[in-house]
């Protein structure tokens, strides 16, 4: 098998299960996916570059800023506690999501403490975005955008694998719905 700069965490529709309580009766599930593997640096990057940046200032004018290496230690270990928060909540993040494309409607669910479903009917939406920041397309990932016809707000699939597969998907399925 060919190494592959997805991590093993991306899960095919079959892999992931939707619970029951989120289809309406005769709901075809069409598409089932959990956010990329990648998800998790993505959305931990900005703390862990912050914390970086600290832990290499103390390190780099250590004898200047701070005094006693005690002092140090501290900072070193605080960095060090709040990088590894910082990817302890993207997991779990990532752990809380789920896309689903059904014959009829698109949803996003998240959220350990409080479950968030935000859907949207395929016939309200007017158009769905592919997008993907320089990070994003390094990793191979993108997230799509949908646009509803009748609501200014957007609903978001951060961070998914093959994503353009997945837009072909989804735009598939709003045309057989319309």
């Amino acid at each position: 098998m060919a190494p592959s700069a997805e991590p093993a965490a991306a899960c095919s529709p079959a892999m992931v299960g939707v619970p029951a309580r989120l289809l309406a009766d005769g709901e075809i599930v069409i598409l089932a996916i959990k956010p990329s593997g990648w998800f998790i640096l993505l959305q931990s990057l900005p703390m862990l570059a912050v914390a970086a940046a600290v832990a290499a200032a103390v390190w780099c004018f250590k004898d200047r800023l701070f005094g006693p290496p005690a002092t140090q230690t501290v900072v070193l270990t605080a960095c060090t506690a709040v990088a590894c928060a910082a990817v302890l909540l993207a997991g779990l993040g990532w752990m809380s999501r789920l896309y689903v494309l059904t014959d009829r409607r698109v949803l996003r669910v998240r959220g350990l403490l409080r479950e968030e479903v935000c859907h949207c009917p395929l016939r309200e939406i007017a158009e769905v975005m592919l997008a993907a920041s320089t990070m994003e397309r390094l990793l191979g990932v993108g997230s799509l955008y949908f646009r509803r016809s009748s609501k200014p707000e957007a609903m978001d699939w951060l961070h998914i694998a093959r994503c353009a597969e997945v837009r072909q998907i989804v735009t598939d399925a709003i045309a057989r719905a319309r």
